[in-house]
């Protein structure tokens, strides 16, 4: 059964985000700082399982981590690279929800830090709501503590790999 709700950790949601800037702007050399998307397919295939739940959330932390590598991959296309990033965020149907600090949960915020904590707890909160919640990610750790939480848990190398 497939998950109701997204959840985008930063790894993959970025990657995708810089192989559309590189694809609209015809930039080259951005391949070599991609991670876990490296092809046009695996854009489709991004897209495609994003686009087949029905709420996809992250959290302001993540887009604060993509302000980051913007910075550190694209010094100077700050406002082209945030255009781009609204209008795919409004494609996919990608919102935001916060988590305050005081919502989580101390061994997280040790253990993973505040961004990975804040979406495990966002997990935890939708999970409340709805029946089925996941967490994309490229990080072993968080997919760890998903999978320990009884969070649906999704690899995006299994994602890439397709049927």
């Amino acid at each position: 059964m497939r998950a109701e709700e997204l959840i985008l950790d930063t790894g993959p949601l970025f990657d995708f985000l810089l192989l559309r800037f590189s694809e609209e702007t015809g930039r080259v050399g951005l391949e070599n700082d991609l991670n876990y998307l490296k092809t046009d397919l695996d854009a489709q295939r991004f897209r495609g399982f994003v686009t087949g739940h029905q709420i996809v959330l992250t959290t302001p932390g993540v887009v604060a981590e993509i302000q980051r590598h913007q910075r550190r991959h694209l010094p100077g296309d700050q406002g082209r690279f945030w255009r781009l990033a609204r209008g795919q965020f409004h494609e996919l149907r990608i919102d935001e929800e916060a988590v305050r600090l005081g919502e989580m949960e101390e061994g997280d915020l040790s253990n993973q830090g505040p961004v990975d904590a804040s979406l495990l707890q966002l997990a935890r909160r939708r999970l409340g709501q709805y029946r089925r919640v996941a967490v994309l990610t490229a990080d072993r750790p968080l997919w760890e503590r998903c999978r320990n939480q009884q969070i649906l848990a999704c690899w995006i190398h299994e994602i890439l790999a397709g049927p």
